[in-house]
């Protein structure tokens, strides 16, 4: 099911973390004045791995890998908790439905990346409740430590060890002590790289904390605003994941349902914590919902033939809305039915054509953001904020790209998708595209110019 996807153009989030991983591996600096994002370094060095092929593929290969690593991890999960027949269930279900091709749950989004991560941090700890071999705890720590640093929100395997070396701890202090010593050694050696082999520390720690606590998260900006993007989340959500959200009430069950509890609570926790909730959020919940609902499934045979009806039926809202999208072979086509990003289709083209207008090394910029053109043109950024939202809301950032169209050095090649008025209200921009600029050609309705010769 996820082969289905292997040539649909990247989205946004993905060719941008590829540009940056491959501007790192050439020798910028990450989180510098190039190679900027707001995503810790876990996240890079797995696109950055993925990006040595230099292949779309290899990305959307990235994915499939952690999607597997997230399905035996579940089924392992399910099986500590209720047995064999669950495992499997749980399994068969994330495999069905863990693509969700409306929630860009087949991309190598940070939440599946990370979820792959926690997802076997809390099915460790769970064994170990079972088992109570040292070495389980030790994995569990370590891997849930892990995931907060592909995607600062994936804070639920952390949660479920937490509480299971809290819970189970026989007593012993040395459980405690492994479990917190084992699961910040994560953090600590990515604040050491931060200290010595990035832009530094306050830099680092802007970039993964500071700038989405202070700009886009649920506790900074309007709270009705948020609400309102939280109720347009819901319906996506709705269309690929309503029999997980139907079955996993009837996964709770005694012995686990605390620590089952647990790993739902704070990937809500974490899910909330966003603040933008854009559908690929929800993809953290998915391996929590695919344990319980894998549990529900089971029990759900013994319930009456009516009850039993009643849950077939929220299969419908799935095969409708998504049997185009797997029965549809163009990629471009796919894209369009699995996005509202416009923006997806022309990148690759987009890209090309900067690339063909300068030289390697040259920077090249897009008005005002689609961040995987910077992937397909393999050419450096000539302002280091890639997305909309960082150059719309980061201090400074509206007056210092336009420093940067307007200045001495302006970038080779420039393409716009966005009104330049949007961003730059005082027309500079759009001044300097008239003046300093000439169109080459349009790619549907991207206009793309080259600097005139001096």
């Amino acid at each position: 099911m996820r082969l289905h996807f292997l040539d649909v153009p990247l989205n946004t989030d993905e060719g941008g973390f590829a540009a940056i991983a491959r501007l790192w591996r050439e020798g910028f600096t990450l989180y510098g004045n190039v190679a900027w994002v707001d995503r810790p370094q876990g996240l890079l060095v797995l696109y950055r791995l993925a990006g040595l092929a230099d292949s779309d593929q290899a990305i959307r290969a990235l994915a499939i890998g952690a999607s597997l690593v997230t399905l035996v991890a579940i089924a392992a999960a399910a099986w500590a908790v209720a047995g064999r027949a669950p495992a499997v269930a749980a399994a068969g279900l994330y495999a069905v439905l863990s693509p969700a091709p409306h929630l860009e749950g087949f991309t190598a989004n940070g939440e599946l990346l990370s979820g792959a991560l926690a997802a076997s941090g809390a099915a460790f700890a769970l064994w170990w409740t079972v088992r109570r071999h040292l070495a389980l705890l030790v994995a569990a720590a370590l891997l849930a430590g892990c995931a907060p640093l592909v995607k600062q929100s994936a804070i639920d395997g952390a949660a479920v060890v937490a509480a299971a070396a809290i819970v189970v701890a026989d007593r012993r202090l040395r459980n405690l002590v492994v479990t917190a010593v084992v699961g910040l050694l994560p953090a600590g050696l990515a604040a050491l790289h931060a200290a010595t082999a990035t832009a530094g520390l306050s830099d680092w720690w802007y970039a993964i904390v500071g700038y989405r606590s202070s700009t886009e998260s649920a506790v900074s900006g309007d709270i009705g605003s948020r609400l309102h993007l939280l109720w347009d989340a819901v319906p996506p959500a709705l269309q690929d994941l309503v029999p997980l959200v139907a079955l996993a009430p009837l996964g709770f069950r005694r012995g686990h349902s605390l620590l089952l509890g647990v790993w739902l609570g704070a990937g809500v926790v974490g899910f909330l914590g966003g603040g933008l909730y854009h559908p690929h959020y929800w993809i953290q919940l998915v391996p929590v919902l695919s344990v319980l609902a894998g549990i529900g499934l089971v029990r759900l045979g013994s319930l009456p033939l009516a009850v039993k009806l009643v849950y077939a039926l929220t299969l419908l809202p799935v095969l409708a809305y998504s049997t185009e999208v797997y029965t549809t072979r163009d990629a471009n086509r796919i894209s369009a039915l699995t996005s509202g990003d416009s923006r997806l289709a022309s990148a690759p083209a987009v890209g090309r054509l900067l690339a063909a207008e300068t030289k390697p090394g040259q920077p090249v910029y897009v008005i005002w953001a689609n961040a995987a053109v910077y992937w397909y043109a393999n050419r450096p950024p000539a302002f280091r904020y890639l997305w909309y939202l960082n150059v719309q809301r980061i201090p400074g950032a509206p007056a210092d790209v336009r420093s940067v169209l307007t200045g001495p050095t302006p970038p080779q090649a420039v393409a716009v998708y966005q009104d330049p008025d949007g961003i730059d209200a005082t027309g500079d921009v759009q001044r300097t595209l008239n003046e300093r600029y000439q169109l080459v050609r349009r790619v549907g309705d991207v206009p793309v110019y080259r600097l005139r010769p001096s």
